[in-house]
């Protein structure tokens, strides 16, 4: 089984990410537009949404495994 990803549209704190990391493996979107994020959350069971990235329908569509 593969490990949980908890993805995020934008870097977090050192503290943060160390605290996310212990439930999954913390992932960063390499670019926060729809077209990337959706592609890349394919695994994740949780987004962390910073700035105006756009967690569009397509992007929670793109992740089956949320939680």
């Amino acid at each position: 089984m593969t490990s949980a990803q908890i993805y995020s549209s934008q870097p977090l704190d050192d503290y943060a990410t160390e605290v996310l990391s212990r439930y999954g493996q913390f992932t960063v979107a390499s670019e926060p537009t729809e077209g990337v994020m959706s592609r890349e959350v394919t695994h994740a069971v949780a987004i962390v949404c910073r700035g105006a990235a756009p967690i569009t329908a397509a992007v929670m569509d793109a992740a089956p495994n949320l939680r």
